[in-house]
């Protein structure tokens, strides 16, 4: 359960409170000995990721440039964009199809009416 406290500083003592917790667990963590004030941000920082895990390293895919615009409304104006850009010589990673290509709101499948080929646009995307 949240809650909410205080931490206090004396020349002596930190005292740290919680105002309604059974129990509380704190991680404390310091810079390095050798780091200096400009540091100590980066060094606590990475002592909390060393502590719960660093984040896994995106796929080589989503490291470039991902396109998206309000919407595509069918697959040709998709497929029209991605060909432009490859005309164009401008690297894409990723273009988003973004909202209303489902027949059902949320749904996961593409529209047939706005997207008649699902499976030959994506050939068409990687053959780009």
């Amino acid at each position: 359960m949240p809650n909410y406290g205080g931490v206090s500083f004396n020349d002596d003592a930190v005292t740290w409170s919680a105002h309604s917790a059974i129990q509380i667990d704190y991680f404390v963590t310091t810079r390095t000995a050798t780091g200096n004030a400009s540091t100590a941000t980066g060094d606590v920082l990475n002592n909390y990721v060393d502590a719960v895990g660093h984040a896994p390293m995106l796929p080589w895919y989503a490291s470039g440039y991902w396109h998206s615009k309000n919407r595509y409304s069918s697959q040709d104006d998709l497929l029209s964009a991605a060909r432009e850009f490859r005309a164009r010589d401008i690297p894409i990673q990723i273009i988003v199809t973004d909202y209303y290509h489902w027949v059902h709101m949320g749904g996961w499948s593409f529209d047939p009416k706005a997207r008649p080929n699902g499976p030959a646009m994506m050939r068409k995307l990687c053959d780009l």
